[in-house]
């Protein structure tokens, strides 16, 4: 006799189970995609002087001054989708909710961060685009949430353990 038990689904839903992953996967896209495009215009139309000019020649200022407004714009979608996630699609939620509040900001920060190094590594729009979308694409796919990262390869691994929304699902899903 066959005795089949889900480890992971209980309710066997896939709203609990592949909606909490999607949502971010998404956003994670419209992140770094953003970033690219928002530092990277900078450098299309030879902007960069006048901004940094703006913020009086320090890049650390520059930097954050480009970056603040879409950080506070990407973090509250993030908590908006956490937020329909719990109460629209009434997705368990038993942890702590400022710890995952925390993980959301830190999900937004790195993934600007990706984008910004990716202008930055290839100063060129275009190029910077394609590596956005190789990076971002694929990531649900290497996430860990379909597939475990256990049974992947060692090149799938070391790909899934550099995508930021490896870790966050992770701490998502544990929590919730």
């Amino acid at each position: 006799v066959l005795d089949s038990q889900p480890l992971y689904n209980s309710n066997l839903n896939y709203r609990f189970f592949l909606l909490p992953a999607l949502l971010p996967t998404m956003i994670q896209v419209f992140i770094i995609m953003v970033m690219i495009r928002a530092f990277g215009s900078e450098l299309k139309y030879g902007t960069v002087k006048q901004w940094l000019e703006k913020a009086g020649g320090n890049y650390w200022i520059a930097i954050i001054g480009k970056s603040l407004p879409y950080t506070l714009a990407f973090t509250a979608l993030t908590l908006f989708m956490l937020a329909l996630l719990v109460y629209g699609a009434n997705v368990p939620f038993e942890g702590s909710l400022s710890f995952v509040i925390l993980s959301s900001v830190l999900f937004v920060l790195a993934y600007q961060s990706i984008g910004f190094a990716f202008v930055s590594l290839t100063a060129n729009l275009r190029m910077a685009n394609s590596l956005g979308g190789f990076y971002a694409g694929p990531a649900f796919a290497f996430a860990g949430i379909t597939y475990p990262v256990v049974g992947m390869p060692l090149l799938a691994k070391a790909w899934s353990y550099s995508l930021p929304l490896t870790h966050y699902l992770k701490i998502f899903l544990e929590q919730a």
